[in-house]
């Protein structure tokens, strides 16, 4: 138990004396040095949510032809499993490639912020330790949804669609991202120059629905809306932190418009993150797997609160503030939660 604290509660002491950045770019030595140590942690860990599921699939995938491994389960998903079996790597090398491009992502994100680290921190308790060790596929994916934003920001929809085509192989439900592509404008992207690019990713979408997401999308529908076999515990208190983001996010819209590019681009997620709590009651579980891709909004806009609130004893306050309500929710979910001391604790690694 000590371990997860301490990945929680040494950025955040830390993070509380982070000075904001007038510039943003680049990577602190103390930052670069808490994702070295989050990538042990995750990669080389024998604990966390859905682990026993993706031992057993490694197993069953160990041995099998590359044909075989592509297509039992999300295709780069099963590459990893099979490069990582041909080199005797076992699923240590499966995990340790999914927290190097799960940690690249947030760390690309955190390195456009104001304040890296407060970024990181409010990512460690849910973000990285909840869905990122414990449900390695979707974590990735919603981790290269959220690099997309950076390439959308930057004017780079090529390479925002890649990175959620890299996110679908993964997992096929972040394919839905790529709605954002297809409808946002970004700045300089006007007239016909806007046009012929969202014809190019409409010509993707429907090159890579047909190849090989109609099938999955069948099941996923099964087995999770038209079935109601799945039910997820929390997912109302879950969705309400990030409906508070979302609400948040409007009453500083003002501040969010004129200090940060992105406005439009994070709408969407504020939006849909404001009709889950209520949806939460009907499709519990669809709600939950959703509110994993709006993670980034949620750590991204209560990381700017400070930011926004014009600086100064208000800043402090504000960080203080989120820091301590993360600390909470942390602290709820690894004592009190149903599946944290069954599934998480304790935490075992390679050298145990």
């Amino acid at each position: 138990m000590m371990v997860y604290w301490s990945f929680v509660l040494i950025p955040t002491l830390l993070s509380l004396s982070e000075t904001m950045r007038r510039n943003r770019g680049g990577t602190s030595a103390l930052l670069a040095l808490i994702f070295v140590f989050l990538f042990f942690f995750m990669g080389l860990r024998d604990t966390a949510g859905d682990y026993p599921t993706y031992v057993n699939l490694y197993e069953l995938l160990s041995g099998a032809d590359l044909e075989t491994s592509l297509s039992s389960v999300e295709p780069l998903y099963g590459l990893l499993n099979w490069l990582s079996s041909q080199l005797g790597l076992g699923l240590y090398g499966v995990n340790s490639i999914c927290a190097l491009v799960f940690l690249y992502c947030l760390a690309r994100v955190a390195s456009t912020e104001r304040l890296p680290l407060l970024l990181t921190t409010l990512a460690i308790p849910y973000f990285v330790i909840v869905v990122g060790m414990g449900y390695t596929r979707q974590g990735v994916a919603a981790a290269l949804v959220m690099l997309s934003i950076v390439y959308l920001r930057q004017n780079r929809v090529l390479l925002a669609c890649v990175a959620i085509l890299a996110g679908t192989g993964f997992h096929y439900s972040a394919f839905a991202a790529m709605a954002l592509p297809l409808f946002v404008r970004t700045r300089n992207q006007t007239g016909l120059r806007w046009f012929v690019s969202r014809l190019a990713v409409v010509g993707i979408i429907a090159v890579s629905a047909q190849s090989f997401l109609s099938d999955r999308i069948d099941t996923y529908v099964a087995s999770y809306i038209e079935i109601d076999r799945y039910e997820s515990g929390g997912a109302f208190l879950r969705s309400l932190v990030t409906a508070a983001a979302g609400l948040a996010f409007f009453a500083w819209r003002k501040e969010f418009k004129n200090l940060y590019s992105d406005y439009v681009l994070w709408r969407p997620f504020a939006l849909v993150a404001l009709v889950c709590p209520p949806l939460s009651f009907f499709a519990s579980t669809p709600v939950d797997r959703m509110g994993l891709y709006l993670l980034p909004f949620q750590i991204v806009t209560f990381s700017r609160l400070p930011v926004v609130v014009n600086g100064g004893r208000s800043a402090l306050a504000a960080k203080t503030l989120i820091l301590c309500g993360y600390l909470l929710y942390f602290y709820t979910w690894l004592h009190l939660g149903a599946y944290a001391g069954e599934l998480w604790l304790p935490y075992r690694w390679i050298f145990s």
